[in-house]
């Protein structure tokens, strides 16, 4: 079905027009050529695409996780955005969009009370950022792929997620980054090839002492022939043979090369370390859990705050804003580290009252227990609710009990 007909009702009220004038019309490029051919770049996608989709989406009010009873946004962020796709899929492909094009976005269905209904992707080649020159709105030109029907949609009923934001309306894409590394990883790929390809490819040499007549040449060539699929030669004394060793078809700068336009891309893509992690030169004395946490900080946290800041504001009403409710994407499962380093921090936030037992449990994916909300002190332990009475109790019960003691 296509998406701009099946829509055409639910915009009835939209801000949509016919035509507008442009103050300025931006082009967009995608290079998929790069991303279906280019191993690479396909990593460096696939591990920011999985690692912002895994983390779970939640809508909540004054820090309180709503169910899906509650709400219907918690409803779709849990069963999936649209009826083809679960939420895991539409955050990697948006995720995977974004990393390959200027932006990434999505198109939001209300039902007849205005709620949103469902959350469909976008393919960016298709929708182009617009400004109206008559109200200075920012619209998106959105073109239908089968029919190539034009709508133009105000920017609030758009999820739009960018790269690197250039001047406000559309993102720079990493791939025009990379294009001159990708023509120079091509040209030194394509280079391999045809080193092995043309190279020679013999294992030994024979050297024979005397000249030959062409007769002779081509009767010892038939001869010696026969010697290898029988898997023995026979020399005589005035032969030489040598085994060619240590050989290789493949210029030994090669790798070097290929190295620099691996550490290119994690450069362009933020995940430094993530595609050289395991070799033995970028491998010593590395800790991986301080790489995670760079990853986590420097890379996953901005486009998390990203996604959240662009779901409240487009799928969030002003009276749900005002009262509390957000959109957060939970990044603690990135946190966990080590069996041994998550059971001390849970140690320490339990004993000193900032977390509760069902707090931890909720981050282990664990249910709930009963009397789990309670959060304690340690010595050991007490009541965070009754601090007063603990502070009244130790001031002077005990400090006069262990006079007692000492007397």
């Amino acid at each position: 079905m296509k998406i701009l007909n099946k829509l055409k009702s639910v915009f009835a009220s939209t801000p949509r027009k016919k035509n507008i004038k442009l103050v300025r019309n931006f082009g967009w490029k995608f290079y998929n050529r790069d991303l279906a051919t280019n191993e690479t770049i396909f990593s460096a996608v696939m591990i920011k695409a999985n690692a912002i989709a895994s983390a779970p989406v939640q809508i909540q009010q004054n820090y309180q996780k709503l169910t899906p009873y509650e709400h219907n946004l918690a409803y779709l962020f849990k069963f999936g955005p649209n009826p083809r796709q679960t939420m895991f899929n539409f955050i990697q492909f948006m995720e995977a969009s974004r990393n390959t094009n200027s932006g990434a976005y999505a198109i939001i269905e209300y039902d007849r009370l205005g709620d949103v209904k469902f959350i469909w992707p976008l393919k960016s080649d298709y929708v182009t950022p617009l400004l109206n020159e008559d109200d200075n709105e920012l619209y998106y030109r959105i073109r239908d792929i089968e029919s190539n029907d034009i709508a133009y949609i105000h920017n609030s009923h758009i999820i739009a997620l960018e790269y690197l934001d250039n001047n406000g309306y559309k993102g720079i894409n990493p791939l025009d980054v990379l294009t001159n590394t990708i023509d120079y990883d091509t040209e030194v790929k394509e280079f391999s090839l045809n080193q092995m390809k043309e190279s020679l490819k013999a294992n030994a040499v024979v050297t024979i002492q005397s000249e030959l007549s062409p007769e002779l040449i081509d009767e010892y060539d038939e001869m010696m022939e026969g010697m290898q699929e029988a898997g023995i030669i026979y020399l005589d004394s005035t032969m030489d043979f040598k085994e060619l060793s240590g050989k290789t078809a493949v210029d030994a700068n090669i790798g070097t090369v290929d190295q620099i336009t691996v550490e290119r891309v994690e450069r362009v893509f933020n995940i430094v370390g993530k595609l050289t992690k395991g070799s033995s030169s970028n491998n010593k004395g590395s800790n991986s859990d301080t790489e995670d946490l760079l990853f986590l900080k420097d890379s996953l946290l901005p486009i998390v705050r990203q996604y959240e800041q662009e779901f409240s504001k487009k799928l969030l009403n002003e009276h749900e804003k005002m009262n509390g409710y957000e959109i957060k994407i939970q990044m603690n499962g990135y946190a966990r580290a080590t069996m041994e380093k998550r059971g001390n921090f849970y140690q320490i936030m339990l004993r000193n009252g900032v977390m509760s037992v069902n707090e931890v449990r909720a981050l282990e994916d664990l249910r709930p227990v009963k009397d789990g909300d309670k959060r304690y002190m340690s010595r050991d332990l007490w009541d965070a609710e009754r601090y007063d009475e603990f502070m009244s109790s130790n001031s002077g019960n005990n400090l006069n009990k262990n006079n007692n003691e000492e007397a």
